[in-house]
């Protein structure tokens, strides 16, 4: 960061007097990023601390780290002094004396007298010409990003840059935040990036029975964050689905998501579905498939295809539309559908029902519908105590309180749905984007209705990190805040 700032003085100082003041200010201030202290008065929690010192509440477990002799994050007494990091308290503000001038010195302009202008002239030239606004129409992504990245794709080969080879934990099944260990091709550094990658298995032609290539899944990306035990170690810094030992790690790159167009094109192309996403027999809105034709053929991003169900004397059977290409195939999303969707399953050029393609937008999947159909459907199963339904909501690779794995989760809210029903209310939910993720906050009341003691109420704060496993959101992440 330092580096950073100073490249950019460097750039804007050059030429002026203020120069080396300037960096002497920033390599002083850089060295004073520690800890302070912060005594403990009555009421305060790391919630309220770290809300009121840092403007953050959700970095409450920063400070709770960074204070072991806290073994008990609820029980902070008055008088007691704690340390706060002092790169969340202070801003990366650069102080400059008032004393010292960092304005570059330019010589005045020596402008030529000019003559003396009629007044009607002076008045006509300072008339200034009102630019015209144009209001854009905003054109929609065609897709979200995290769909996109994670749909995979049909590859003719593979060319793999290195191999998940272990992890710390010892655990064969991994997800976001968790370590692995990696192999790499070429020698890498701290932040270099990679998908993480699996291949599904070979794609056969239905109807031609020749080979088509690889099914390939988008598992993840991982970020190398230096050496330990003589192993090359990565965090994986964003997961579409499980990771496992052995899968494999491609380039990474930053994938531009394309719009929806102006105009849907319909052309004239006829083809197959070769495969379906995770090789499900039975498909349809908005599962993902893939088709055995590609550029090479005139297909592009937005394009929509009617489908015909092979089965059923190629009767019509629903809409795809192409989210990205490659050479000879490419991928895309059902959007509508009558019947079941297969392999083999025709499309072709066909009528294109807009209304129908293009709902209202909760019923399309924003992130503010989907996100609120979650809640809904999770408030439901804790409201009916049922642990299987509630478990559904949750990933494999969860992980609460940065303590609690899927297991423990489970057992935790067993034992809490036993002989007890509660109400749920989630108040004030707030959605925002991180690392591929969603990340939702808010204010939480449950109340015993059923079980002892009788209409007690929990409340507090939650934090969760949301992620997409097969198009599906589920809970990554559970951060909770009693109050």
């Amino acid at each position: 960061m330092l580096k950073t700032i100073i490249k950019k003085l460097i750039r804007s100082c050059i030429g002026t007097m203020g120069i080396c003041v300037s960096l002497t200010v920033v390599t002083a201030f850089a060295q004073t990023q520690e800890y302070r202290d912060y005594e403990v008065k009555r009421g305060d929690t790391l919630w309220s601390i770290s809300s009121k010192e840092m403007s953050d509440p959700f970095s409450w477990p920063k400070v709770w780290k960074d204070n072991p002799e806290i073994k008990n994050p609820d029980l902070i007494y008055p008088g007691q002094k704690i340390r706060l990091p002092q790169s969340y308290v202070q801003k990366e503000i650069i102080p400059m004396p008032a004393t010292v001038s960092t304005e570059r010195v330019i010589p005045p302009y020596q402008e030529k007298p000019q003559p003396l202008m009629k007044k009607e002239e002076t008045l006509a030239s300072e008339k200034k010409e009102v630019p015209v606004k144009i209001r854009l129409t905003e054109r929609k992504p065609l897709i979200a990003r995290d769909i996109l990245i994670s749909s995979g794709y049909i590859s003719d080969s593979i060319a793999s840059k290195g191999q998940v080879i272990g992890s710390p934990s010892e655990r064969e099944v991994l997800g976001i935040t968790d370590y692995v260990y990696v192999k790499t091709l070429d020698p890498v550094r701290a932040g270099d990036r990679f998908y993480i990658v699996r291949k599904v298995g070979k794609v056969k032609h239905p109807e031609t029975g020749a080979m088509m290539g690889y099914l390939i899944d988008v598992c993840g990306v991982a970020t190398v964050v230096g050496m330990e035990n003589g192993q090359t170690k990565a965090e994986i810094t964003t997961s579409y689905s499980d990771i496992a030992i052995g899968d494999l790690l491609f380039d990474y790159y930053e994938v531009d998501v394309p719009l929806q167009p102006d105009k849907l094109r319909n052309p004239d192309i006829t083809g197959f579905i070769v495969a379906t996403k995770d090789r499900k027999v039975s498909n349809g809105q908005p599962d993902v498939v893939y088709i055995d034709r590609g550029m090479k053929s005139g297909i592009m991003p937005g394009d929509v295809l009617a489908m015909t169900a092979r089965a059923n004397f190629d009767t019509p059977n629903g809409l795809i539309q192409v989210i990205s290409t490659s050479e000879s195939t490419s991928t895309a999303v059902v959007r509508t559908s009558q019947k079941e969707v297969s392999v083999g399953d025709k499309f072709g050029p066909g009528t294109i029902p807009v209304a129908q393609l293009f709902p209202p937008e909760e019923a399309q999947g924003t992130v503010q519908g989907e996100v609120k159909v979650f809640i809904d459907q999770y408030t439901q199963a804790y409201e009916l105590g049922d642990i299987d339904k509630f478990m559904s909501f949750y990933s494999k690779s969860a992980i609460e309180n940065d303590s609690l794995r899927y297991d423990e989760i489970r057992d935790g809210y067993l034992k809490n749905f036993q002989n007890s029903r509660y109400t749920y209310d989630l108040k004030d939910p707030l959605t925002e984007g991180s690392n591929g993720n969603i990340i939702l906050t808010g204010s939480y009341f449950i109340q015993r209705v059923v079980g002892e003691p009788l209409g007690g109420i929990t409340q507090g704060h939650i934090r969760w990190t949301l992620t997409r496993e097969n198009g599906i959101l589920k809970i990554l992440r559970a951060d909770y805040d009693r109050q």
